[in-house]
C-alpha cells in the first residue's frame, strides 16, 4: 500500500511539473491540463508518444557498478551504490552517471526540447508514468476563391499535454493504462478564409481550454482482448490510415462522409465512448464501440441516440486492410423527410510498394465509405494518395505526400488535392509546408476554387 501511494504521489507530482514547465504563463494561469495523435494516438511520426496504442515498456537495469581492486585485480562492486539513481555521489562512477544523466544535454539530439528533466522522466517512466507535450501552430494564407473569396493569412495554434500511466509498472495491478490529454486552442476559427466541408486544418478550432480525453483501458487474455472506456476519440482507432496521418485536411483524418452528416466524438470536441478490441491472433483484429450521439454536450441524454460503429481488419508489416459499418440511432430530418436513424459502410487499404535499402519507403493508401444519399449532405466520400517517407538518403526521416480527395454532394463533388512536405529538424522539432486546391468548395461549382497554403511548426517539449 505504501509503495502504491508514493507512486501515486509521484504522477500526480510529475503532471503538476510538467504543466509548469509546458505551458507559458497565461495556461498556467488558466490551470487547464489532448496529452498526439493525434491526434492523440497517432500523431508522433517515429517519436515515442504516450497514444492509446504505445504502452512503454519494461526497461532493463543497469548492471551494479563496478571497480577494479588495486590489491588483486580483480573486478569488484562498488557498495551501497544503486546504479538507477541518478544522484551524483563522491565515487568513481561519478563520471559515468553524470553522462547517464546528461546523455540527452545536447540539443538536437533530445527527444524532446526540455530533455530528461535532469533523470525525472527517466524515474517516472521506470515507475509506469509517462508524460507528453506538444505544441503545434500554424499559418494559414488564402490566395483566393472559395466561398468567401477572400486573400489573407491567419495565424493560430494548439498546445497539448498528455500524461499515461502503466498501471504494470506502477506495480498496481497488471494490464491497465490510465490516460488523460489536455489541450489549449488559440487563434480561432479561420472559416472566414476557407469553409469547406472538408475542412482544411487538423488543428484548426475555436479558442478553448479543456480536457480532451480521458480514459481507462484494460488487456485481458495477453492482450487479445481489451475493454476502453471514458472521453475517446472515435478517430483515434476507427477508419485510421496511417499512411494518410502525414497530411493536413482532416479528410485525411477521418471521413467527411461521417463527421459532416452525423455528430461525432472527434477533434475539437470528443464525447463520452466506450469500445472493445478483440484480436484472436496476430494481425486479426475486431472493433466495436458506442459513442454518444451528441459529444457537443458531454451530457448524455436517449433523445441524442448513439453513435455504435464496428471495423474488422488485417494488418502486416507492410500495411493493413480495414472495413467497418457505423450507425448513428438518433432520430434525424434531412429535406423535409424524418429518418428513425443513419448508417453508412466503409473501407481502408494502406499498402507499402517500396522499401528502398538505405530504409526509405512508397506507401498507398486509399479510403472509401458510402451513406443514403436520401438522408445526407455529403452522398459518400473516396480518396488516395502516396506518402514517401526517407526519400532522400541523408533525409531518413522526412515525409513528402501527394493526395487526392472527392466529397460527393447532391450539387457538385468537393474536390481536393494537397500536397505536403515534412521536414525533421530534430528529434523534437519539425516544420511542414503544405499546399490545398479545393475546387467546387461546400460541393457549389459556382464558386472559384480555393487555393490555400499553410506551414505547419512542431515542438515536441
Amino acid at each position: 500500500m505504501k509503495d502504491r501511494v508514493n507512486i501515486l504521489l509521484a504522477w500526480l507530482a510529475g503532471g503538476s511539473l510538467a504543466i509548469l514547465l509546458s505551458f507559458p504563463v497565461s495556461a498556467q494561469e488558466a490551470a487547464r491540463s489532448r496529452i498526439p495523435a493525434p491526434a492523440a494516438h497517432r500523431a508522433t511520426k517515429g517519436k515515442p508518444s504516450v497514444s492509446a496504442h504505445g504502452v512503454p515498456g519494461d526497461k532493463a537495469k543497469a548492471p551494479a557498478p563496478e571497480r577494479k581492486s588495486s590489491a588483486s585485480g580483480q573486478t569488484v562492486p562498488v557498495p551501497g551504490l544503486n546504479p538507477n539513481d541518478p544522484g551524483f555521489e563522491t565515487t568513481i562512477s561519478t563520471s559515468q552517471k553524470e553522462e547517464q544523466v546528461f546523455r540527452d544535454e545536447n540539443l538536437l539530439q533530445r527527444q524532446g526540447l526540455t530533455g530528461r528533466w535532469n533523470g525525472f522522466r527517466d524515474r517516472m517512466e521506470e515507475h509506469g508514468v509517462t508524460i507528453e507535450s506538444v505544441y503545434t501552430s500554424e499559418s494559414a494564407h488564402s490566395f483566393g476563391g472559395g466561398i468567401y473569396n477572400k486573400k489573407g493569412t491567419k495565424y493560430y495554434d494548439k498546445l497539448a499535454f498528455a500524461i499515461k500511466l502503466d498501471t504494470e509498472l506502477a506495480r498496481m495491478w497488471d494490464g491497465g493504462t490510465l490516460f488523460i490529454y489536455a489541450i489549449r486552442n488559440q487563434g480561432g476559427n479561420s472559416t472566414i478564409l476557407f469553409d469547406n466541408l472538408q475542412v482544411a486544418s487538423t488543428i484548426l478550432a475555436p479558442n478553448q481550454l479543456l480536457i480532451h480525453e480521458a480514459w481507462y483501458e484494460q488487456n485481458f487474455a495477453d492482450g487479445k482482448v481489451s475493454l476502453l472506456a471514458g472521453l475517446y476519440g472515435i478517430n483515434s482507432e476507427f477508419y485510421v490510415s496511417d499512411y494518410a496521418s502525414l497530411f493536413i485536411n482532416t479528410s485525411f483524418d477521418f471521413g467527411p462522409e461521417i463527421v459532416v452528416n452525423v455528430p461525432t466524438s472527434i477533434y475539437p470536441r470528443i464525447g463520452f465512448g466506450a469500445r472493445i478490441r478483440v484480436e484472436p491472433t496476430r494481425g486479426n483484429y475486431m472493433l466495436l464501440g458506442i459513442f454518444d450521439g451528441n459529444p457537443a454536450t458531454r451530457a448524455i441524454s436517449t433523445k441524442d441516440g448513439a453513435m455504435v460503429i464496428g471495423e474488422i481488419g488485417h494488418y502486416w508489416d507492410g500495411g493493413s486492410y480495414k472495413a467497418g459499418y457505423w450507425k448513428h440511432t438518433a432520430r434525424k430530418q434531412f429535406d423535409g423527410t424524418v429518418f428513425n436513424n443513419d448508417y453508412g459502410y466503409y473501407l481502408s487499404v494502406d499498402q507499402r510498394l517500396i522499401h528502398f535499402d538505405h530504409g526509405g519507403t512508397i506507401g498507398l493508401f486509399a479510403q472509401g465509405g458510402y451513406v443514403p444519399p436520401a438522408r445526407n449532405e455529403i452522398t459518400g466520400f473516396f480518396t488516395v494518395g502516396l506518402r514517401f517517407h526517407g526519400l532522400i538518403p541523408t533525409r531518413h526521416e522526412d515525409d513528402f505526400g501527394i493526395a487526392f480527395t472527392s466529397a460527393r454532394t447532391h450539387r457538385s463533388p468537393e474536390n481536393l488535392i494537397e500536397i505536403t512536405y515534412r521536414v525533421e529538424l530534430t528529434r523534437w522539432l519539425s516544420i511542414q509546408p503544405s499546399f490545398q486546391m479545393i475546387q467546387n468548395p461546400g460541393g457549389d461549382p459556382t464558386y472559384a476554387t480555393n487555393r490555400v497554403g499553410f506551414l505547419r511548426l512542431q515542438v515536441t517539449l
